[in-house]
């Protein structure tokens, strides 16, 4: 079982350190121009590598260990890669409806938010259960992310450039995720009591920031 573990986890450490290395020049290069389109897809199938390695390596470390501390730690960073997974898969499938004028129903662009619902109530309920603050506080992101997929879907595009909005928002939310994991499996490891400052500070300055995106791009949103 560590042979496994260990060749997970280095699968995930290099398409982790790959996502880090790119995340921000799809974020600061000019919008559709080609270095955006093509770290932007390095950057996404980066993230859906390390994410899906993520939840291999999950179940066997919680096979492998009694310590409370390290189980809650795989769990929470289990959901950090299911909502990783969420935003990047959403964040790449919307550049595919940019002429969408009714409600999406594909199913699988359904079921994936659908599963982060599924995942934030039990993290949740985890973090109830065990005493573990972390997993009733993030919960609320991931409902939030869900359900705000699940209604765009629902809509029609009220925007030209809805589907530009939605593409930012989803990547944004992949990079904070990004940047949470690396930073929990780096600072505890050097400083042990750091507390749960490596897991909140990108979401702290992680979420103000795609709000006054978002802010920016529907203002200049032009109406069909």
């Amino acid at each position: 079982m560590q042979g496994a573990i260990a060749a997970l986890r280095a699968l995930h450490i290099t398409a982790g350190v790959l996502a880090l290395a790119v995340c921000a020049l799809p974020l600061a290069s000019r919008k559709g121009g080609r270095l955006h389109r093509r770290s932007g897809a390095v950057y996404a199938w980066a993230m859906f590598s390390a994410a899906v390695t993520a939840l291999g390596v999950v179940p066997l470390r919680l096979l492998s260990t009694r310590s409370a501390a390290v189980r809650s730690r795989s769990v929470f960073l289990g959901y950090v890669a299911v909502l990783s997974f969420t935003s990047c898969f959403y964040g790449y499938r919307v550049l595919g409806q940019k002429g969408r004028r009714e409600p999406h129903r594909a199913l699988v662009d359904r079921a994936v938010p659908s599963a982060l619902l599924v995942a934030s109530g039990g993290i949740a309920l985890y973090g109830v259960v065990t005493h573990f603050p972390l997993g009733y506080l993030f919960a609320p992101l991931g409902v939030l992310v869900a359900t705000g997929q699940l209604r765009a879907m629902a809509s029609v595009p009220t925007a030209r450039n809805w589907w530009l909005i939605e593409h930012l928002r989803a990547m944004l939310v992949a990079t904070i995720g990004t940047l949470t994991a690396f930073l929990v499996q780096n600072t505890l490891r050097v400083l042990p009591h750091a507390g749960v400052w490596p897991w909140l500070v990108p979401t702290l300055l992680g979420v103000p920031a795609m709000i006054l995106w978002r802010r920016r791009y529907e203002r200049v949103a032009p109406t069909p």
